[in-house]
Parts: structure tokens; C-alpha cells; sequence
């Protein structure tokens, strides 16, 4: 090998070593052929070394071959006697055949010749590099792109390459003579269907940061993490994808997606005069910038694979990711771009889990953003508790051991990390959602199982939910859904904040229902078996800062917001119903209620009912206004009755409305048919049709004003 290098022949030596051991004969000699795969081995171990510097071979290709390695036994006494300290190498060769080194930056794209002579790499440096696969040698490097290479490939028969880049355009190569035979011009961007250039940096690094920092993984949204974490390893990778079309980015093949195709290749826009965004839009071109060294640098590799840890970490083993579609899916892409394979057990369980979320009708297979069973269950308990009907007991009684069976007990989720002494013991909104307990199905648990059996307030699942409830309230005194003082509001003002969620701060309609909650465990420790002594003073603390919570963020015309529900109905009615528990021993509930009630007496419709459309999500002048739905005018008259006598003409209207609209349903029974969306998921963005909205919420206010009717009689 030093000789023919120094002949300039280290190609033919390799290629005599390809040649003898294609031979049939020397094939079935074993001890040859040893010898001879060895030897190709340690050439193309060496192969730079032995180009560069063919008389160091001795000094540092031998000396780093493999302990066993046949051509260190044959030659190891011609070692040099000046190297008295040998380095610790492997015992046998690794599977790692070559490393191609000559780009100055990363490498985006790579592509074997059909006729497996050559390999083509595109990179950010500009450059296309032709490579000889049998020895590794550079054959050829192909300049004239303006901008980052980031897709290559070859023709059928191996002649030319193609390569698209960055600078729009397409470029075609002689592979033999690496003359540019043709430029393709005419992409209005970079060749893909939607450029990375036109995605904010998502810096993988952002896993490495403290919890203690100003900005970290943390201090976003459950929501938001479980996103945004497989998203730093789709932005490492840049993935690019043919479309199954075959066209040009100029198709039409996806433009379901936009409202406006036209604006599809728009990137996103650096902000006007904030500073707080253009502080962050700032860091963003910085990140760009140094996109390229990023990528390569031992850091980034290091934090890719936090982000895999904390991937694996969160997984529940059934499958789901927070029980979230988005969350799911993109974990399983982090996950395939790292390397693992569709049949690994972590990829395995997530596609079950999206199976899981599929439903199949009659326009074919389509897949539901998440489930709320448990949520479902505590209202629907409750609702069957309200009615005290004697043929309700049984399902009540079956549904709160459901309920109890689903608490999380023992999985220490993402709160623990601003809470490591807290014990678990929340419910989650789906089947499977252990790391991300949230305390508005938490609340209602407590509701449903109190309401089922007064006893139960000194029970394990309600003592746990409690403690739970308590650890996490905000220091303003409100409760967000998942975490506690998540309320970085600046965060949403990153150039990725596309549908400005990325906190979770304290909302109205989840703490008033905390404080329904609190209300009913105090009420049933007079009567019942009671909360122990000092649960009930923190209890009670814990009320009173949530009513002043309440009573601050109360809106000018009386309403609150609502964050989860459409939308200042019902924001409140949550409220309302919180604040009833408490009205007869806190002089200044009164004063706060009373604007509230007279808004929803004023935004009564003619009907009876009550409605709201989500474009009071948009302009508050809409607030309280839109056709009547049954679960809308439901929650306004559970917000009325503990105030208003059963008689009072706007609850009967309300009532009225609700007998009248009852339809029969298929089976036995009735219940109200509802087309419009009454549940939200982010504002603005993401609205849900809860199934069984129409039905049990109007079962609660028909059955609470059957109780308050029989009182006033």
C-alpha cells in the first residue's frame, strides 16, 4: 500500500484487492480470504492517510488497527520504537467500513449511483462531492450552487446527477467529467413544497437549558413540549420528502392545507416595533446564521439524544404521547429520523396509539385529535347524581369505580419538576395521559365522586386530588390546565408561537370549577365524614385566593372568559357555580355576582335558549351572542339557579327551551341534537364538537332546577 501510493496507484492496489477476492477459488480458502478482507479493511481505513502521507502508515494507520487485526499481527513488529504508549483500540474491526471527510459543512443528502460506483453528497457548503464507493476516493466536486445543496441524485444510468438547492435553482452534472450540463431555473423557491428557510430555528440545545432558566422546556405548555421537543429533531434533520406525485413544488397536490395556496410559499415576517419580538427574531436569523456549524457540533448531538431520552421517557406504554394526536405523530417522525426502525416497540406502540384515535364512517378513515373519556365519565356522573333518580344509582356507583380506576397514582409526571415533593394523584382528560394530569378533570372527578357518596370525601382518590389540587394552584390564585405558574406570557412572542399557547396561565372557567369543588368537600365535612382538620384550613385558604382570583380577572360587562368552552357563557357559568358555594358566607361574592347575572339575563335570545359563536373569540362584541345550542343555555342556567328562584321568567324560558328541543334519539330516550362547536382546544385555532355535550349538560340544569322548583314550592 506505501509503495503504490508513492506510484500513485493506491486506487489500483485496492482494486487488485477487489479483483482477488472475487476469485472463486481464493473465495473458498479461508485463511486467504482473511487475509485478504482484512487487508482491504485496513486500506480503506487508511486510505487518506496512505494519499497523504504514505510513509506515516506505519505510525498511524498501524498503530490504530484493531488488536486482532491480521495485518497488525503480520506487521506489528515493524512498529516504531519511538512510540513507547500504544492507544486503546477495538479488538477487531468495526462496522463502519469508511468515513468520507472534504465538506467544510453539513451534509444534507447522499445517493448511490445505480451502478454502485459512485456516491453523491450535497451540502451546506454549496458543493455536490463525487465519491468512489470501492475506495472511498474523491472523484469529483461539483461547484457553481449560490446557496446550501440539500437534495442530490442520479439518473438511471449513472451518467448524470441532479442536484436542487437552496438558490432555487437545479442543476444537472456529467458525473464522469463533472461538467454542469443544464441549470433548471424557474422554482420561486428552493424546490420543495415548503422551504426550512421559511420555518423559524428550533435549536435542539433548548432541551439542555436549566429548569431553573429564564426559558426552558418547562416553562412552556404540556401541550406545547410534547410538540415542540420532536420538533428540535425534525429541525436538526430537515427532512425532505418527494412528493407521491412526482411534480414540482409549484403543484397543487397539498393545497388543502392553505386557506390561500397562493400564500403558501409565504415565509414568516419579521415583527414591526416590539422589542420582546424582535429581541427573539433577532436570536432566530443568528440561529440561522449558524445553522451549518450547529449541526456538526458534539453539542448538538448531545442534545438531539436528550431530546430522544425525553421522548422515550414520556411515552405511556400503550403507546400515546400526552394522548395528543399532533404530540404522537411527531414523536414517532423524531424517532424514525433518529434511526429507529418502523418495528422497534416505541414506533410499534405510537402508530397503535393514532390507530386508537381513528374512527371509520362513510367518507373513510379519519383520525380524531384526541378522546376525553374520563372527562365524559365525571360529567356524566354528575349529571346522574343530579337527577337522584333511584334507576341512576347503579350507573353512577359503576361509573365513580371507573373513575377511581383511572387516578394516576403512580407515575411522577412533568409537575414534578416544580414540585418534586408532591405525590400523584390527578385524572387525565384521556385513556392514556399519565405525565400530564390536568385539574380541570381533576376538579370534576372530585365532584363526581362526592356527589355519588358523601362518604367519599375522606377517601383515598379524594384526599389524593385534593393534596394534588393544592400543590398546584398559581400564586395568583388561579389554576391553568396542566401546570403551575405557567404563565411566561412573552414566550408566545417566539417567531414560532403560530397560535400564541404557549403558556398555560390561570383561566377563569378551570379555577371556578376548583372552587365548586372545594365548596362541596367543605359542605360535606359538616355533615359527613369529615376532610382532616388541617386540610380543610388549606382548603379554605385556597378558596379564598381563588376568589380573589376570580373577582380580578371578573370582565367589565360581568362575564368571564372562557378558555375551554365557548366561550364567556361559559366561562361564566364555571365561575358562577364556584362563587354559589361560597355566596352565603362571603360578603363580597354578592356585589361580583350580580353584574354577571344580569349579562346573562341581557343576552338571552328570543327562543329561551342561550348561544354564543366563536367569533367572540375574535371581537368581544360578539360575546353572548349566537343561535341557542342545548349545552350553551344549559351552562347559562346552572350559572342563574343558585341566584334566581325557579320561577323567575328568564330560568323558565330557559327550561322551557330545553323541554322543547329534546329530540328522540335512535334506541331509547331523547336528548338534543347540536351542529355547533362548543369545546375549545386553542383559541382562535382548534375548536372541538364534544359528542355528549348537548346531553349531559342539559341534564344537570334540568335536574338542578327539578331540586331548586321543589324547594321554592
Amino acid at each position: 500500500m506505501e509503495a503504490m501510493s508513492l506510484l500513485g496507484l493506491l486506487s489500483e492496489a485496492l482494486g487488485i484487492l477487489n479483483l482477488l477476492q472475487s476469485d472463486e477459488k481464493i473465495d473458498k480458502n479461508l485463511e486467504f480470504s482473511e487475509i485478504l478482507r482484512d487487508a482491504k479493511r485496513f486500506c480503506l481505513k487508511n486510505w487518506q492517510i496512505a494519499d497523504d502521507m504514505p510513509l506515516q502508515l506505519y505510525s498511524t494507520g498501524l498503530v490504530f488497527a484493531p488488536t486482532r487485526a491480521i495485518v497488525r499481527k503480520n506487521f506489528g513488529k515493524e512498529l516504531p520504537d519511538w512510540i513507547s504508549t500504544l492507544p486503546e483500540v477495538e479488538q477487531t474491526w468495526s462496522t463502519e467500513l469508511q468515513i468520507l471527510e472534504g465538506h467544510t459543512g453539513a451534509v444534507y443528502s447522499v445517493a448511490f449511483a445505480p451502478n454502485g460506483h459512485l456516491l453523491a453528497s450535497g451540502s451546506y457548503d454549496k458543493t455536490v462531492k463525487l465519491w468512489d464507493t470501492a475506495t472511498g476516493a474523491l472523484q469529483q466536486t461539483l461547484e457553481g450552487h449560490s446557496d446550501s445543496c440539500r437534495c442530490v441524485a442520479f439518473s438511471p444510468d449513472s451518467r448524470f446527477v441532479a442536484s436542487g438547492s437552496f438558490d432555487k435553482t437545479v442543476k444537472i452534472w456529467n458525473s464522469v467529467t463533472a461538467s454542469l450540463q443544464q441549470s433548471l431555473m424557474g422554482h420561486l423557491d428552493s424546490g420543495i413544497l415548503f422551504p426550512w428557510a421559511a420555518v423559524p430555528e428550533l435549536p435542539p440545545e433548548l432541551i439542555l437549558a436549566p429548569n431553573s432558566a429564564f426559558i426552558n422546556i418547562y416553562r412552556l405548555s404540556s401541550w406545547t413540549r410534547g410538540v415542540i421537543i420532536p420538533l428540535l429533531v425534525m429541525r436538526h434533520h430537515q427532512p425532505i420528502y418527494p412528493l407521491p406525485n412526482g411534480l414540482s413544488a409549484s403543484n397543487n397536490y397539498l393545497d388543502e392545507l392553505w386557506c390561500n395556496p397562493a400564500d403558501k410559499l409565504v415565509p414568516y415576517t419579521p415583527p414591526g416595533f416590539d422589542l420582546t419580538q424582535n429581541s427573539f427574531w433577532a436570536i432566530d436569523y443568528l440561529l440561522h446564521f449558524l445553522g451549518g456549524p450547529l449541526r456538526i457540533s458534539p453539542l448538538r448531538r448531545y442534545a438531539v439524544q436528550k431530546c430522544i431520552s425525553w421522548i422515550l421517557e414520556h411515552q405511556d406504554k400503550e403507546g400515546d404521547w400526552t394522548g395528543f394526536y399532533p404530540s404522537t405523530a411527531q414523536n414517532i417522525m423524531a424517532l424514525k429520523l433518529e434511526g429507529f426502525d418502523l418495528k422497534s416497540s416505541p414506533v410499534q406502540r405510537g402508530i397503535e396509539a393514532v390507530e386508537r384515535l381513528a374512527r371509520q364512517d362513510g367518507q373513510g378513515k379519519q383520525i380524531q385529535v384526541t378522546t376525553s373519556p374520563v372527562w365524559d365519565t365525571v360529567l356524566m356522573t354528575v349529571a346522574l347524581c343530579d337527577t337522584g333518580m333511584p334507576s341512576s344509582r347503579d350507573y353512577a356507583e359503576k361509573a365513580v369505580q371507573w373513575i377511581k380506576g383511572n387516578q394516576i397514582l403512580e407515575t411522577y409526571g412533568d409537575w414534578q419538576v416544580y414540585r418534586p415533593q408532591l405525590a400523584p394523584g390527578g385524572f387525565c382528560f384521556q385513556y392514556f395521559n399519565r405525565y400530564c394530569p390536568d385539574f380541570d378533570d381533576t376538579a370534576a372527578a372530585i365532584l363526581a365522586i362526592v356527589k355519588q357518596d358523601g362518604s367519599a370525601v375522606k377517601s383515598e382518590a379524594v384526599l389524593r386530588a385534593t393534596e394534588f389540587l393544592l400543590a398546584l394552584q398559581n400564586r395568583d390564585g388561579g389554576w391553568g390546565a396542566f401546570e403551575v405558574d405557567n404563565d411566561s406570557l412573552f414566550l408566545n412572542k417566539m417567531p414560532f408561537s403560530d397560535m400564541d399557547c404557549l403558556s398555560d396561565p390561570a383561566t377563569a372557567d378551570v379555577t371556578g370549577r376548583v372552587l365548586e369543588a372545594w365548596g362541596l368537600l367543605l359542605e360535606k365535612s359538616q355533615h359527613e365524614d369529615s376532610l382532616p382538620g388541617h386540610l380543610i384550613s388549606r382548603v379554605r385558604q385556597s378558596a379564598n385566593r381563588a376568589i380573589a382570583y376570580l373577582i380580578a380577572t371578573q370582565e367589565p360587562t360581568g362575564a368571564w372568559f372562557g378558555r375551554w368552552g365557548v366561550n364567556y357563557i361559559y366561562g361564566t357559568s364555571n365561575v358562577l357555580c364556584g362563587l354559589a358555594r361560597f355566596a352565603a358566607h362571603i360578603n363580597s361574592i354578592p356585589d361580583v355576582v350580580a353584574p354577571a347575572l344580569e349579562w346573562l339575563k341581557s343576552i338571552q335570545n328570543m327562543d329561551g335558549g342561550w348561544g354564543e359563536s366563536l367569533l367572540s373569540y375574535k371581537d368581544t362584541k360578539y360575546a353572548g351572542i349566537g343561535p341557542s345550542t342545548a349545552s350553551q343555555t344549559a351552562w347559562a342556567l346552572m350559572a342563574l339557579l343558585p341566584f334566581l328562584p325557579a320561577t323567575d321568567t328568564v330560568v323558565v324560558r330557559g327550561i322551557q327551551y330545553l323541554l322543547r328541543t329534546q329530540t328522540k334519539v335512535v334506541g331509547k330516550g331523547l336528548s338534543w341534537p347540536e351542529s355547533h362547536s362548543t369545546g375549545v382546544g386553542f383559541v382562535n385555532w382548534f375548536y372541538m364538537k364534544y359528542e355528549l355535550y348537548p346531553h349531559y349538560f342539559p341534564m344537570m340544569a334540568l335536574a338542578r332546577w327539578t331540586q331548586a322548583a321543589a324547594i321554592n314550592n
